[in-house]
């Protein structure tokens, strides 16, 4: 198939690298624009670029898709599909029905739970047992549309979202795999999603890693999940309320999270 790739963070390569790996055409990439990172603040292009340009296929960084000439250079295409992931730009209505079978999105989570810009931390904060990819026919609304495929995995008691993140990824990559063969066979099923949403995913900042030291075992096993969800930026970093609520105590609630996380291990 000739395909129009949308990604942006490390998420997104592995599906990129299986598409090429499957011989796929890949007509051109679209990700965000390169922004200043680390301390040094230098301009660092984003993992799927590097990942695209590797490979020699073209890349586009449109500030959005609100312009025209950005519709144009996705028209222009003429793919038969667009496969979106983590790309982190919302797409009108024209750029959903600019390829011939539309966009299918790579989302890190069974929808519709979790849907939103966080999954694979959320899902860990709530101490969820599983969670997975879903392979979803894309509309104007927020990770709403068919499901054309869903993956499942278990979450491990010490999972981090980092060994999650790639556990995902790899299983995202697999799922588009077999999805693109079963819309190019025509034996492709889609599913409407129900409209209620269990639990959704936003956007994290980094004030989101900043939590309390409480004691008390079930303050220490939030404490846990937090600091296991918080792996990548924003980073996880325990702080006291206030001098009043955790000071001298604080050892104490230290000692009890490590405690349970011990416990955790150990079944």
């Amino acid at each position: 198939m000739k395909i129009a790739y949308m990604g942006s963070p490390e998420f997104a390569v592995a599906p990129l690298e299986r598409l090429i790996q499957d011989g796929h055409e890949i007509a051109g990439v679209f990700t965000q624009r390169d922004k200043p990172k680390n301390r040094g603040m230098k301009t660092a292009p984003t993992p799927v670029k590097k990942a695209a340009l590797a490979h020699g296929i073209p890349v586009f960084q449109p500030a959005s898709f609100k312009s025209e000439g950005a519709l144009a250079i996705l028209e222009g295409l003429e793919a038969d599909i667009a496969v979106v992931t983590a790309y982190g730009m919302l797409l009108p209505q024209r750029a959903l029905d600019a390829p011939r079978l539309g966009c299918v999105n790579v989302h890190a989570s069974l929808l519709p739970d979790y849907r939103g810009a966080s999954p694979i931390q959320q899902a860990i904060l709530q101490g969820e047992a599983k969670t997975g990819v879903t392979i979803m026919q894309m509309d104007a609304g927020l990770d709403t549309g068919d499901i054309l495929l869903a993956k499942e995995i278990a979450i491990e008691p010490e999972e981090t979202a980092d060994s999650l993140h790639d556990k995902l990824a790899a299983l995202g990559a697999e799922a588009l795999s077999q999805c693109l063969k079963e819309l190019e066979a025509g034996c492709a099923a889609p599913r409407p999603q129900p409209a209620e949403c269990p639990h959704y995913a936003p956007r994290r900042c980094r004030d989101d890693g900043r939590f309390p030291v409480w004691v008390g075992k079930r303050s220490s096993s939030l404490a846990y999940r937090r600091s296991r969800a918080d792996q990548r930026p924003p980073a996880a970093r325990f702080w006291p309320a206030t001098p009043q609520d955790c000071g001298s105590a604080a050892p104490t609630a230290l000692l009890r999270l490590l405690r349970y996380r011990r416990q955790a291990a150990s079944g």
